[in-house]
Order: C-alpha cells, then sequence, then structure tokens
C-alpha cells in the first residue's frame, strides 16, 4: 500500500509539473461598428444639382478564436477566422497555425493557412437565387513565409510584405484623405532587413513571370503574351529625432521567349518605378505627420507606350484635449496617363478631412467632416465634388 501511494503521488506530481508545458490560452476577439453620414455629390457638370444621400450603417468586423501556447524558445498560435472583405466584396473562412522554434542564437518562424471556404460572393452560385452564396474551397494551396533571424539580421523567403508602404499620416472616420504611399504590397519574395543606426534596413527581391506579373506585388507589369519580371526595393524605418520610413522600388518585365512568338509582341516591355516617404514629428503631446508618393509605369504593347505618373502627398496634424484627439488631414494626387503621341490626360484629386474622436467606456466616438474634389478634363475641367458628415461609434471585444 505504501508503494503504491509513491506511484500515485510521483504520478501526480509529474502531471502537476507537465501541465503548464501543455497549457494553450484561448482567446476570441471581434469588433464593430455603426455610422451615420450625411452627403452631398455635385457632379460639377454645368447646372449640376446636389445629389444629397443620408444613411445609417453598421458593420460587423471578423472574427477571431486564438489558442496560444509557449514552452521555453518554442511557441505555437492556432486560430480561426470568419471575415467579410468589405473592399473585395467576398467571404473568408479559414484556420491557421503559426510558430517558431529558437535553436542556438536562431530563430525561425513560419505558419500555415487552409481555408475552409475562400472569396465567397452572391452570385457565385449558378442554381441559387441571386443573393446566395455557396461554399467555394480552396482551388490551389496557400502561400507561405519563412523567417529566419538571430535578433540582427532576418531573413524572409515566401509571401509577405517584405517592404513597407512608408505611410506616417493618419486621417478621421470620414472619406476625403488620398492615400500617399510606395506602391508596394505582399508578394512571394527574399528579403534581408539588418540594424543600420537607429533603424532597420530591409532589402528584397522579386521575381514572376506570366501574364499579370507586377512589381513588388502591386504596380502592374503587364505584358499580355506573358513575361518574365524582376523587382528590387529598399526601405529605412526608424527614430532619426522623427519617425521616418522611406521606400524606393524598381522593377521592368520582357516579354516572354516562349509565349510571345508572334514578331509584333517580340518587343513588349513593362517598366515601373514607386518612392515613398513617411515622417511623423511629435510636437509634445501633439504629432505633425506627411506622407509623400512619387510613381511611374511604361507599357510597350506593339510598339505603342503608354506612360503612367502617380505623386501626391497626405498632411496630418493630431492634438490630444484631454481623454479626447482633434485631427486635420489634407492630401493631394495628381494621376496622368499618355498614349503614344496623345496628350497626357491629367486627373486631380484634393481631399480635406477634421475629426475630433473620444473614448467612452470601451466605445470610441468619432465625429468628422470629409471633403473630396476629382477634376478631370483637358480644355474644359470638371470637378465632382464630394462632402461628408456624420458620427461614428466602433468598439473592439
Amino acid at each position: 500500500m505504501k508503494q503504491l501511494s509513491k506511484i500515485m503521488l510521483a504520478a501526480v506530481a509529474s502531471v502537476a509539473l507537465a501541465a503548464p508545458a501543455f497549457a494553450w490560452d484561448f482567446s476570441a476577439s471581434g469588433s464593430s461598428s455603426a455610422t451615420f453620414k450625411h452627403e452631398t455629390i455635385n457632379s460639377g457638370a454645368s447646372g449640376a444639382k446636389d445629389d444629397i444621400n443620408n444613411a445609417f450603417s453598421s458593420s460587423a468586423g471578423g472574427v477571431s478564436v486564438t489558442s496560444s501556447h509557449t514552452d521555453g524558445g518554442n511557441s505555437a498560435t492556432f486560430t480561426y477566422t470568419a471575415d467579410w472583405n468589405g473592399d473585395a466584396g467576398n467571404f473568408d473562412e479559414s484556420v491557421a497555425v503559426s510558430g517558431s522554434k529558437k535553436v542556438g542564437n536562431w530563430t525561425a518562424s513560419s505558419g500555415t493557412t487552409q481555408h475552409i471556404q475562400k472569396d465567397v460572393g452572391p452570385g457565385n452560385c449558378k442554381t441559387c437565387d441571386q443573393d446566395m452564396a455557396f461554399a467555394s474551397p480552396m482551388t490551389s494551396g496557400n502561400t507561405a513565409l519563412i523567417t529566419l533571424t538571430d535578433g540582427s539580421i532576418t531573413y524572409k523567403l515566401g509571401d509577405a510584405g517584405h517592404l513597407g508602404t512608408a505611410e506616417k499620416a493618419v486621417n478621421g472616420p470620414m472619406d476625403g484623405a488620398v492615400d500617399a504611399e510606395a506602391r508596394v504590397d505582399s508578394f512571394n519574395g527574399f528579403s534581408v532587413g539588418l540594424a543600420v543606426g537607429p533603424g532597420t534596413l530591409t532589402v528584397a527581391l522579386d521575381e514572376n513571370n506570366g501574364t499579370a506579373t507586377t512589381m513588388l506585388g502591386d504596380i502592374a507589369l503587364t505584358v499580355a503574351c506573358g513575361a518574365n519580371a524582376v523587382g528590387f526595393g529598399v526601405n529605412f524605418s526608424g527614430d532619426v529625432g522623427a519617425d521616418l520610413s522611406f521606400t524606393y522600388a524598381s522593377g521592368s518585365a520582357t516579354a516572354s521567349v516562349e509565349a510571345c512568338t508572334a514578331e509584333a509582341d517580340k518587343s513588349d516591355k513593362a517598366s515601373a518605378s514607386t518612392m515613398g516617404l513617411g515622417v511623423a514629428v511629435p510636437i509634445g503631446g501633439m504629432s505633425l505627420a506627411i506622407d509623400y508618393e512619387s510613381s511611374a509605369q511604361n507599357i510597350t504593347d506593339n510598339s505603342t507606350e503608354t506612360k503612367g505618373t502617380q505623386a501626391g502627398y497626405e498632411l496630418s496634424f493630431t492634438m490630444p484635449i484631454a481623454d479626447a484627439t482633434v485631427g486635420v488631414n489634407v492630401s493631394s494626387q495628381e494621376l496622368g496617363v499618355t498614349e503614344g503621341t496623345a496628350d497626357k490626360a491629367v486627373t486631380t484629386t484634393a481631399g480635406t478631412e477634421l475629426w475630433y474622436s473620444v473614448p467612452i467606456g470601451a466605445v470610441t466616438l468619432a465625429v468628422g467632416y470629409g471633403s473630396q474634389g476629382i477634376t478631370t478634363g483637358s480644355d474644359t475641367k470638371v470637378t465632382k465634388t464630394t462632402n461628408q458628415m456624420g458620427a461614428e461609434m466602433s468598439m473592439s471585444f
């Protein structure tokens, strides 16, 4: 009996000591917002009247259930996500597992995501009613990213936002601001990041091929019959007395020798570049931030060259008043397109936003005004104006 008691005591002690190693922390999160907007639109055409739209709306954010576990230098996280993508107008449902492992000075991390449903939208089912949708499974394996770092240098291989868009300006709840940023996005590529002075310098490489090639995940390098594309980019982010981020990238594509066999297609090519600078300067509790962008795209198709340019800025200033924040955002953007020997077509957009936000318990209340004017035309210019004012309540839980 005494021997059995010792065995039982040892078993209980083993379980008690092992339990922390197998412990997983669970959490769930979501968000919601509700908005009222008074909107006035005028097309700018001669004699046009204002179109006034007043509307209440609400939005439910995505739902995430997360469980995480840490065991010494190793960690793992499991996440279930269900989310409606407002910009794309579709629905995703997925499960993901990510983790990191440390061996010596090196920490490696990666993850995998598998979609139960992906890009599901109204009308996907031809035999259903118009507003119905059905489960749309994955049609190919998802992409992945492997990161390896020793704390001073970081390597990334796979699908990631390898370079930042260099944005520091902020805006309020109404529409009006026009983004100024480096035109880069997530892409399958390789990057190296290392500490340089007061910040981090990242260098990235992107190579892709086909009929929908891009430069670092954003600007199209279109060659209709197919192309081989390569892009390079660099980003510096750090505190140099101000919070600064700078990104520059360039890329080019040439017609595929195998796919572009027609004589007219052999000389097709494309090139692009983008530069973004974001600077945020703290002034006591206040912040002054500016973003600047200069991007260009050249595409040659059947000896006809089409040139596109995009340049602009976004300036914001925020000031705390007790628990509240007052902000203003002023922005401008010019898009130019020149096809062959034709005159350059220019579209200019100017925006202004004013807002006041304050926390009320767990809720954030924001009241704002937004205005935007889009000017088109050459000899006769037409400016379409949109003005909004309203309030938004938002909550994360």
